[in-house]
């Protein structure tokens, strides 16, 4: 597949990831789509499904509106993997998207955006993938960290008990869930 392909085809799965359109990436991936690609944005598939529900609403609001800055700012802002959507993430995952792709500006991985989101089945499904529990954002934050200041305890204390877990019965990532 020539690079410009596999460029176009990140984008798009990158788009229906952030978009929750299971149907179009399953498509997506049997043509030939890489879940660890990143689009023109720098983001992988699993790093953009994070703003499905803003993406949602967004669209509901601005629907109509033809103005550069939105459609700008939809684009950034759906580079990023719908937590909220366990089929999305299971679909990923079984293709074998890293589930510790680490967001460059921030440091952040799909389990802290899972985890500070409240998306419970989420993360259970990154940790299965061989996402890290104990990885830390550029400001020194855990997953479990994200969950407890986002007022989701239930998540927190999950993924601390994973955490005091030792280092070799971790899981890694295979890229099955």
């Amino acid at each position: 597949m020539r690079a410009a392909d596999a460029d176009r085809l990140a984008d798009e799965l990158t788009s229906a990831a952030a978009a929750g359109d299971t149907a179009r990436a399953q498509l997506l991936l049997q043509n030939g789509a890489q879940t660890n690609r990143k689009n023109r944005y720098g983001r992988t598939s699993v790093q953009c499904f994070k703003y499905y529900t803003f993406y949602r609403l967004f669209v509901a609001v601005f629907q109509n509106c033809k103005c550069v800055c939105v459609c700008v700012c939809v684009c950034v802002c759906v580079q990023v993997m719908m937590m909220g959507s366990v089929h999305m993430a299971r679909l990923l995952l079984s293709h074998g998207a890293n589930p510790n792709a680490v967001d460059a500006s921030t440091g952040v991985t799909p389990l802290h955006d899972a985890a500070r989101e409240g998306f419970l089945t989420t993360v259970e499904l990154l940790v299965r993938g061989g996402a890290n529990v104990t990885a830390l954002d550029h400001r020194g934050r855990s997953p479990a960290q994200h969950a407890l200041q986002a007022g989701h305890a239930h998540i927190a204390k999950y993924l601390q008990s994973l955490e005091s877990c030792s280092f070799s019965s971790a899981p890694k990532h295979t890229g099955s869930v």
